[in-house]
């Protein structure tokens, strides 16, 4: 309870950017006699002010507690994490201070009760370094960026690179990502440091280059420094080239549609490099997700691929994409999908860089929003379904306004003794092809394999679907009065008015039915919700 009660205590104020009113504890301290604090649960607030110069150090033991110096107000925004250290009994957070000077400091919340003490440091242990690398390595690209590792914060005057013919210059400011966390992390983007270099001319395949940090020192305490002259250094060889990513279709960043169906002839993305790709899928992801896990919302699918020559194919059909997704603080917001391929090596095993090399990942990334396509969707029959007779008629002929995907067709009858009988065909056997001449997808049911006498005759598209996913039912029902519809009629015989439509929803005009479709242009019409031909 204690910790939930602090954590929303802070999170309040975080959130409103307000701080509560602090009252600052007054500590005192010698060289020679440090002071043991109390700290109570919550955000301690102390002052002091410092008796000599030098480094004093506030030791936390083994807790998560953290140590800031603030202003007198103690507000947020002036705090400032001190040096962080570690001894064998416990976290040291060390400051530099001036004698005379009052200092402000306050901690992180503190969950449990415990006893702080403060003091001056009777020296400064060395500064210890590492780095990811060692002298010598073969940096290909691919691989990871130089991460060197600082026990504590530290100032670096200037970080250079030596070139292959012994000349030397400033590695650009933003090939350099510094962070202090609890401890310093420097960071040489050698996947941007390179392409500057290899784009000027400067260094090429099987060259090697050092990268120097000179001046490397203590940020609380300038006298201590890394080493006997601050200076760290690491010499690299530049590696073969890998394989890199020329294009993607549909573009990163575009926007995709919610859904494409399967046997459809959208949803594939095609990822094309400079290298002819090594074809076994043995060891290789695709990864396509959305959503926040902390939510709930969080999905991933690993699609179907294929590797040919120098490109790959995703084939994302049949993966229906939400327009919205919820977040992690209980808000919707429009769904950004992600598509991850990882594992590709070239075909004569060289390496394939990845296109987003500041992502941390050494795979290939692309991000896409999301719309749902909108599809206006219009189906008749001829004959037209309703009380028409099929007298006459060896097939029924169904029209689409766009193209579906479906299981088949269904046609469903009763004999002269009235027993119902239903015959299925495939979508082969009836397909839905595109007619000019119709303005639209046509396909043809059979009546000569069924014997339905007067009685009603339904014909039913099964399972029907358009590209955006979107279920549609088409179905129509013949025979029920054997008397044909040649036109458009008032009901009832009455005198009436129809409205006449073209395809795409724009208003023609409207008439009486007898003039409906008087002197139009030859295509199809909308009347009264059926599709009527002007031929």
């Amino acid at each position: 309870m204690k910790r939930i009660f602090f954590a929303i205590f802070a999170a309040l104020l975080g959130f409103t950017g307000v701080s509560a009113q602090v009252e600052f504890k007054d500590i005192e301290f010698t060289a020679d006699s440090p002071a043991s604090v109390e700290l109570g649960m919550g955000i301690n607030y102390f002052t002091f002010t410092a008796p000599e110069d030098g480094a004093v150090e506030f030791h936390v033991g083994w807790t998560s507690t953290m140590v800031y110096i603030t202003d007198e107000a103690g507000t947020e925004d002036t705090k400032v994490l001190l040096a962080k250290d570690a001894d064998e009994n416990g976290y040291i957070y060390r400051m530099t201070v001036e004698a005379g000077r009052k200092y402000y400091v306050s901690t992180s919340i503190v969950i449990d009760p415990l006893t702080m003490t403060v003091g001056y440091a009777s020296e400064v242990d060395a500064i210890k370094l590492s780095a990811n690398y060692d002298d010598g390595d073969v940096f290909n690209m691919i691989g990871s960026n130089l991460e060197i590792t600082i026990d504590r914060q530290v100032s670096i005057d200037r970080t250079l690179v030596v070139l292959p013919d012994g000349s030397e210059e400033d590695v650009p400011a933003d090939c350099i990502n510094a962070i202090f966390v609890t401890q310093y992390y420097y960071t040489i983007m050698l996947r941007d440091l390179m392409d500057y270099l290899i784009d000027g001319g400067k260094i090429a395949v099987g060259d090697k280059f050092t990268i120097r940090l000179e001046g490397i020192a203590d940020a609380n305490n300038p006298d201590v420094v890394y080493g006997e002259d601050g200076t760290f250094s690491i010499t690299l060889e530049l590696g073969e080239m890998p394989a890199t990513l020329l294009g993607i279709d549909p573009a990163d960043g575009s926007t995709i549609y919610t859904y494409y169906p399967e046997g459809g002839e959208d949803g594939f993305f095609v990822f094309t490099f400079s290298e002819p790709l090594n074809e076994d899928k043995t060891g290789v992801d695709v990864l396509f997700s959305w959503g926040d896990k902390e939510a709930g919302s969080y999905e991933e699918y690993h699609p179907d691929f294929t590797i040919e020559g120098s490109t790959v194919t995703v084939d994302i059909r049949g993966i229906r994409i939400p327009e919205e997704v919820e977040g992690s603080r209980g808000m919707n917001g429009n769904t950004l999908v992600s598509l991850a391929i990882t594992g590709l090596t070239t075909a004569d095993g060289g390496g394939v860089e990845t296109n987003y090399p500041s992502s941390g990942s050494s795979g290939i990334l692309a991000f896409y929003s999301v719309v749902k396509q909108e599809i206006t969707f219009i189906y008749d029959f001829d004959p037209q379904s309703g009380n028409t007779s099929l007298d006459g008629y060896d097939e029924i002929m169904i029209w689409l306004s766009e193209p579906i995907l479906y299981d088949g067709v269904t046609i469903t009858w009763f004999d002269a003794r009235g027993g119902q009988h239903s015959r299925t065909f495939t979508p082969e056997q009836v397909p839905f092809e595109y007619d000019d001449y119709e303005e639209g997808y046509v396909g043809y049911v059979p009546l000569n394999t069924i014997s339905y006498n007067t009685r009603p005759v339904t014909v039913t598209v099964d399972n029907a679907y358009l590209m955006n996913g979107d279920a549609v039912t088409i179905t129509g029902t013949f025979n029920t009065i054997p008397t044909g519809i040649d036109g458009v009629k008032a009901e009832g015989g009455a005198p009436s008015t129809v409205k006449v439509y073209s395809l795409d929803g724009r208003f023609v005009r409207e008439a009486a039915p007898a003039e409906a479709l008087s002197g139009l242009q030859k295509g199809v019409y909308i009347v009264n919700g059926r599709k009527l031909m002007v031929k």
